[in-house]
């Protein structure tokens, strides 16, 4: 036996393509050093991307739209969570009805709400953090 007969087995990473190979989505992938405190611009870097990745495609739609869309997102939650706790509270008061599965349903409605206002909250935070300090800032081509 050689000593190249041993199979080392390597997996590349490239942070530009998914796991299946193929070239990633602009927002799928970003690339950095991660060394935490070694600069604020650095910092400030990777919780763009960090945001970037949270907010998914909403990245894309005007901040007034973002804003609209939390504020709606928000009355939804509270609404759903109201549904759940009086749906909780008929449960608890007759516990022979059937409410089991309406109660998982508007728990899921209230997951799902919850992420989409995530996103939306990540993508006005990027947003924020990104806009133009002043209109010098701003490119004029």
């Amino acid at each position: 036996m050689s000593k190249y007969d041993t199979i080392i087995e390597v997996r590349k990473f490239n942070p530009y393509h998914g796991a299946d190979g193929r070239f990633s989505t602009e927002s799928g992938a970003a690339s950095f050093t991660f060394r935490p405190g070694k600069s604020k611009a650095h910092d400030a870097s990777v919780r763009r991307a960090q945001l970037k990745q949270r907010a998914g495609g909403r990245v894309y739609q005007s901040l007034d739209k973002l804003k609209s869309e939390a504020r709606r997102l928000y009355a939804d939650k509270q609404k759903k969570k109201a549904t759940v706790t009086a749906v909780e509270n008929s449960l608890k008061a007759h516990p022979w009805m059937d409410l089991k599965q309406k109660l998982a349903a508007n728990k899921n409605a209230l997951d799902k709400i919850e992420r989409d206002l995530d996103q939306v909250n990540s993508a006005i935070a990027y947003h924020e953090m990104t806009k133009p300090k002043n209109d010098e800032d701003v490119p004029l081509f």
